[in-house]
């Protein structure tokens, strides 16, 4: 896959044992022959994750995650296929082969390789420039907002002097203005080239892989033909949506210990000014919506959000909507509300951390606050605006699936409208009702396999001694269980042996789900007992075969007006009788 030779990514596989690599995110304990760990796909207290050594395969009985070691870093780091092999390599301290097959993909590679080095050159100038003659203006403007040295340190903060002096230094480590203006740095007007963040304190933005990948900039003085902040124009390291400032010290946090919940905040002085009061795990977006990718991202580190938007903030729609996209994902939701329109920043140094702390305590959950935000809409005076409310909120309420909790925000509802339990319940059951309907007109798409199929194709794809040439095509009845066939097929007609970790590269990461329930399937079967299952299993897939047959026949027989061809349908009836007979014994 993605133009990485077979026999390479098996040499990856093979110096990269998943035990070890999990280990790196996760403490695992041997159990008999698998090692058990909580998973870090979604938040548990009783571990459910188990790694194989053998199969060097993991899979969660609890959410189902499942796949190789490729796989675990996808969804552990949410990258793509090549970053995952990218990472593995270089832990194994494997050069990555020449990809002439995917020229492009390696050209890309190179150029992202490139930026990087340019990006981190240039954080390093930014960074040395505050202990340099010029730079009193962003020192004063982060005494003025109580920013510690160890701070600024820890975040790498830096300045640029004016609109020359990066380019100028670049251009002498040997960087072009090429390369500058490709990692959004420089641009060129009249025949000269810029620093694009020329006069600006610089936050750098880091990915979770703890490269530079881009740049926030905030003027140090008022100038109205300047907007206030910069961030870094779109390339190939650095896009809003999927990226949150501050979430490389949240990596490196979980790498070291759990997680607890992360907070999200509106900007980076928000970010660094809880850091510094303790509340380390705070990160911010870009000035963009949250995304689901923002999701992903966070649901590797941690299973809870609070959100802490200034007490200001417009764009209530917009804040719901991204906070659906959290709570999608699995995670659970806060939402926190600051007093007298501050923000984070602001709370701490008037009232400090002990103050953000008690509202971090009586922070809402995302209902709760749907709710009162739905209620704020209208005028509760209102009797029309009122009902409008009711209906409103009981849409809400009905996403809950437990009868209980419908209750307990069903009383919410009553004490702001007065409304009885009696007829929010007929309008919630109205609404379920509703709902069932539309459902039921979804027809489930089977997924299961009898027993015997299920053992001969996991059988053949292991490759057991045992497992022969038996023709498994007329049994297989889902899209997924005939990949797998197929599969095996190919392998044979190459002449090398299946490797069941590979299907999570041919295999739709959609069908991931039941691909690992199959792979890790429990037949509860013995060494000696295997062999003896697998023959009944084809005995009794021949014995399913034929009594079809005999049944198709039978029909044919009893609606053939033909008195010869009746004759004739009976005698082949009674030559597949005597050959069920024998299978059956």
């Amino acid at each position: 896959m993605a133009g990485f030779p077979s026999e390479w990514l098996e040499e990856l596989r093979s110096k990269s044992n998943i035990i070890d690599v999990i280990g790196r995110y996760v403490p695992m304990t041997r159990k008999g022959r698998s090692f058990w760990g909580c998973c870090p796909f979604h938040h548990e207290k009783t571990p459910s994750f188990q790694a194989d050594e053998d199969k060097q395969l993991f899979y969660c009985f609890g959410c189902k995650a499942s796949g190789d070691v490729i796989t675990f870093i996808r969804k552990i780091e949410n990258v793509d296929f090549m970053d995952a092999v990218k990472h593995l390599a270089e832990k194994a301290g494997m050069a990555l082969p020449s990809m002439e097959s995917d020229a492009e993909l390696f050209q890309m590679k190179e150029k992202r390789d490139r930026v990087y080095k340019t990006l981190t050159a240039a954080a390093n100038h930014y960074y040395g420039n505050l202990s340099k003659p010029g730079a009193e203006a962003a020192k004063k403007y982060l005494e003025g907002r109580g920013v510690s040295p160890a701070m600024a340190k820890r975040f790498g903060l830096g300045v640029s002097l004016n609109w020359e002096d990066l380019v100028v230094n670049m251009l002498k480590k040997g960087f072009t203005c090429d390369q500058l203006k490709e990692a959004g740095l420089a641009d060129e007007k009249d025949g000269r080239w810029y620093d694009v963040f020329g006069g600006r304190l610089m936050f750098p933005v880091l990915d979770k892989w703890l490269n530079v990948v881009g740049f926030s900039g905030r003027v140090l003085e008022k100038d109205a033909k300047m907007a206030k902040y910069r961030n870094s124009a779109q390339t190939i390291v650095f896009d809003k949506s999927k990226l949150l400032y501050g979430i490389n010290l949240i990596k490196l946090k979980k790498q070291k210990e759990n997680v607890p919940y992360v907070i999200i905040v509106e900007g980076q002085m928000d970010v660094i000014s809880l850091h510094q009061a303790g509340f380390d795990t705070a990160v911010a977006g870009l000035g963009t919506a949250l995304t689901a990718h923002h999701a992903r991202l966070l649901k590797n580190y941690c299973g809870k959000v609070y959100l802490c938007y200034d007490g200001d903030s417009a764009g209530q729609a917009a804040t719901i909507r991204g906070l659906d996209i959290l709570s999608d994902a699995g995670l659970e939701i806060r939402v926190m509300s600051l007093p007298d329109n501050l923000d984070p920043d602001d709370l701490i140094k008037q009232r400090g951390a002990e103050a953000f702390k008690e509202c971090m305590d009586r922070a809402k959950p995302l209902l709760e606050f749907k709710l009162a935000t739905a209620k704020a809409a209208y005028d509760m005076n209102d009797a029309a605006q009122k009902a409008k409310y009711a209906v409103d909120a009981v849409t809400i309420i009905k996403k809950l699936v437990n009868p209980v909790e419908q209750e307990e925000y069903l009383k919410i509802v009553r004490n702001d409208t007065g409304y009885t339990m009696d007829s929010l319940k007929k309008q919630l059951a109205g609404d379920i009702a509703v709902q069932k309907e539309a459902a039921e007109k979804i027809i489930p798409v089977g997924t299961g396999e009898e027993l015997p199929v299920r053992f001969i194709l996991y059988t053949m794809l292991t490759g057991a001694e045992y497992a022969d040439a038996f023709d498994l095509t007329p049994f297989l009845r889902t899209e997924l269980f005939k990949d797998i066939y197929t599969y095996v097929l190919e392998c044979r007609a190459k002449g090398r042996a299946p490797r069941p970790e590979a299907l999570y590269e041919t295999i739709d990461d959609s069908r991931h789900v039941p691909l690992g329930e199959f792979l890790n399937y429990d037949f509860n079967l013995g060494g000696a007992e295997k062999e003896r299952f697998y023959a009944d299993s084809k005995r009794q897939l021949a014995v399913a075969a034929l009594t079809e047959k005999i049944g198709g026949l039978s029909v044919r027989h009893d609606n053939e007006p033909d008195i010869e061809k009746k004759k004739e349908i009976a005698r082949e009836i009674k030559v597949l009788h005597m050959e069920l007979i024998k299978l059956k014994k």
